[in-house]
């Protein structure tokens, strides 16, 4: 199966085109819209798949871009099937030394908890 084809196919089957704004939906919708991007379709293809405008695909585009090069937790346990899947590999390792000096508060630093417990650090 082409990579396209598993693209359209998650997105159907997890209701991406649905109006939903649920962390978990929206995170995978932007993964999409940056899937099908570096597929080379554009903005408003990709809007006319998901019907929205093509500054809603670029705004989801820039959270991905942002949530992948934090490596945003919650981004990467919501896109985790898709990256599999579609065989895409973005994610740096993780400096735990790093982490503890930029946490401010104490669900960063539950994260950090969680990070430890999965083996996320190097």
């Amino acid at each position: 199966m082409k990579k396209i084809d598993k693209i359209l196919e998650f997105i159907e089957k997890d209701g991406l085109t649905k109006n939903k704004r649920d962390r978990h939906l929206v995170d995978k919708r932007s993964f999409m819209y940056n899937a099908l991007r570096t597929e080379g379709y554009t903005l408003q293809k990709i809007g006319e798949i998901f019907g929205k405008n093509h500054a809603t695909i670029l705004n989801g585009i820039k959270k991905h871009k942002l949530f992948t090069k934090h490596n945003d937790y919650n981004y990467d346990k919501n896109t985790k099937e898709y990256r599999e899947h579609l065989d895409v590999t973005y994610i740096k390792p993780r400096s735990l030394q790093d982490d503890v000096l930029r946490c401010t508060n104490t669900t960063e630093l539950k994260l950090i908890q969680e990070r430890l417990i999965m083996g996320k650090y190097i």
